[in-house]
């Protein structure tokens, strides 16, 4: 049975403070389990609630984010991938490469390269 969970205005406040959170904390492992402990939410309110303001999952959100914030170190800097990939919250330069990839149709190299030309 699917049950309809409706949102009240403290959870949606809840939510917009676990954004900030998750904002603020991006480079750390954040899981949805972790934000719904910290927040004092119910994990279905806060998964919910996630969904209908960002319309992504926390997982997705937060590599959504963490990929903006690279996308500024790649425009603005020579750093290496490596060294994005770890400021930015990323296990790995490959493991990077591999969701930039996927969200943005190139590479962190490629997006660079374009905007060089």
């Amino acid at each position: 049975m699917v049950w309809d969970i409706r949102l009240s205005p403290f959870d949606r406040k809840q939510i917009n403070m676990a954004i900030e959170y998750l904002h603020a904390n991006y480079t750390s492992p954040i899981s949805a389990d972790m934000l719904a402990l910290e927040f004092d939410m119910d994990i279905r309110r806060l998964q919910k609630g996630f969904k209908e303001k960002t319309g992504m999952t926390v997982h997705e959100y937060l590599i959504h984010y963490r990929i903006l914030r690279a996308i500024i170190d790649l425009e603005t800097t020579n750093l290496i991938l490596k060294v994005i990939a770890s400021k930015h919250g990323f296990a790995t330069q490959s493991h990077f490469i591999e969701l930039f990839k996927k969200r943005r149709g190139i590479t962190p190299n490629q997006h660079r390269n374009l905007l060089r030309r």
